[in-house]
C-alpha cells in the first residue's frame, strides 16, 4: 500500500463513485468492520474487476470470516440505476447476479450474498424492493415468502420486477423457488459517495479519525484519499487484497 498522500490524491482527481464504494470496503477490512447482512463477520479479502476469478458480476467481491466459516459476496455498483425491467442496465446486472448464482463452484446459496449498490434509494426501493428482500431472507421456503408478499398488490408489482427480469436472464419462465432463493440471497444497498454533501464521506472521515494512530499526523482526509487512489490503482488492474497485503499501511496509519 501506498504511503503519504500526492497532492493529487489529497485533490481526489480522477476518482468515480465506484471506487468510493470499493475503498470503503477496504477501509472496514483494515478495521475489523461489519458488514451488511454479516454483523459478525470480518472482512479477508477485497477483489477488484472479478473476471479473473470467473464471476461474472465484477465490480466488487469481498470475502468474510465468519463464524469460523468463509463466506462471500459479489457486488455490482450502479452510480443511479432504476430498478426495472424495462431497464437495460439493470437487466445486464440481474443477467451476471444469475450467472454467478447458478455456478455452485463459485456461489453457495446457503452462505453467500450478491449486493447492488447504488447511490440512493427512491421511495418505491425502501418501501418495497428492500422489504422484499428482507422477507425472503426471513422465511423459510417459497410458500410462506409469496403468501406474505401476494397478500398487498404494490410488493407483488415490486416482485413482478425480479420475476421478470429473472425470467429473461434465464431464457424461460423462473420457478416461484428459483425466485425466493434468488432474493434470500440479493440485498440493495445505497451510499451517497461523492453527493455535494455525503452523509457516508462524512461517516467514513470520522471513522478514520477515530481509528488511525495518535502518533500520525496525516489527516483523515489524506488517509481516505491514499485509499481511493489505491483503489483506483487495483481497480484497473483486475487486483485484489488481503489482510495480510496491507502491510505496513495500517500500522502507520490506524493501528
Amino acid at each position: 500500500m501506498a504511503g503519504e498522500a500526492s497532492v493529487f490524491q489529497t485533490g481526489g482527481g480522477g476518482f468515480n463513485y465506484e471506487n468510493y464504494v470499493q475503498a470503503s470496503f477496504l477501509l472496514q477490512m483494515m478495521i475489523n468492520g461489519m458488514v451488511p447482512s454479516f454483523t459478525n463477520g470480518n472482512i479477508s479479502e477485497i477483489g477488484f474487476q472479478n473476471k479473473n476469478k470467473g464471476y461474472i458480476t465484477d465490480d466488487l467481491f469481498l470475502k468474510v470470516d465468519e463464524d469460523n466459516t468463509t463466506k462471500r459476496i459479489i457486488s455490482q455498483i450502479k452510480y443511479n440505476i432504476p430498478i426495472s425491467s424495462k431497464n437495460e442496465v439493470f437487466l445486464e446486472v440481474i443477467n451476471a447476479f444469475w450467472e454467478d448464482f447458478n455456478n455452485a463452484s463459485h456461489f453457495d446459496r446457503q452462505k453467500d450474498k450478491m449486493f447492488l449498490i447504488k447511490s440512493s434509494l427512491t421511495n418505491n426501493d425502501k418501501n418495497h424492493i428492500v422489504y422484499l428482500c428482507q422477507i425472503a431472507s426471513k422465511q423459510s421456503n417459497s410458500q410462506d415468502f409469496f403468501s406474505e408478499i401476494n397478500r398487498t398488490k404494490i410488493k407483488k408489482e415490486a416482485l413482478d420486477i425480479f420475476e421478470e427480469s429473472l425470467s429473461l436472464a434465464k431464457g424461460e419462465a423462473v420457478t416461484e423457488e428459483e425466485l425466493f432463493q434468488f432474493l434470500k440471497c440479493f440485498h440493495l444497498l445505497a451510499y451517497d459517495f461523492t453527493a455535494d454533501v455525503s452523509t457516508d464521506e462524512t461517516y467514513i472521515l470520522n471513522l478514520i479519525k477515530l481509528s488511525k494512530s495518535q502518533k500520525s499526523v496525516t489527516t483523515s482526509k489524506e488517509i481516505w484519499s491514499v485509499l481511493l487512489n489505491e483503489v483506483a490503482t487495483y481497480n484497473r488492474n483486475g487486483g485484489s487484497i488481503s489482510k495480510k497485503d496491507l502491510g505496513e499501511f495500517s500500522t502507520l496509519y490506524l493501528f
